[in-house]
């Protein structure tokens, strides 16, 4: 999830690590703004930072979730 950190300007984004599937809506509305072409590009830049921290909080949780499973197996 993206938070806006109460900043007026928006500038200051902070990623919410809390579940795979907070992660994934946070990610498809970045899409959505990327897609409407909405914000300027230090936002677009900003954006794809972001998206890449939340992408890498995604595979991590899949490859935990893999390795538990593979233990139980």
């Amino acid at each position: 999830m993206v938070t806006n950190n109460g900043n007026l300007d928006g500038n200051e984004k902070k990623v919410n690590l809390d579940t795979y599937e907070s992660n994934l809506n946070a990610l498809k509305s970045i899409l959505k703004n990327i897609d409407n072409q909405m914000g300027s590009l230090d936002d677009l830049i900003q954006d794809i930072e972001t998206a890449n921290q939340l992408v890498q909080d995604c595979k991590n949780k899949l490859c935990n979730i893999e390795n538990s499973i593979n233990k139980i197996l």
